[in-house]
């Protein structure tokens, strides 16, 4: 009635293992990360560019939208 679909490759992403409850430094468990995953705790100039001008951007609307709100209560 149903038919079994075959995992490809590529299908499920390996995760680094460490099974080991004994090993108390490099325990992993289920927390292990993906084998291609990258951690990064610091972006890079591009990503850092464009939160500047995010930030920029945002501030400046609130600005904008706060001068407007003052010049009309004082009208």
């Amino acid at each position: 009635m149903f038919e079994a679909t075959k995992t490809r490759q590529g299908d499920k992403r390996k995760r680094q293992r460490n099974d080991d409850a004994g090993d108390i430094e490099g325990y992993l468990g289920p927390w292990g990360k993906f084998v291609d995953e990258k951690t990064t705790m610091v972006p890079d100039d591009e990503e850092k560019e464009v939160c500047v001008c995010i930030l920029l951007s945002s501030w400046v609307g609130m600005m904008a939208y706060y001068v407007s709100q003052v010049v009309h209560t004082e009208s």
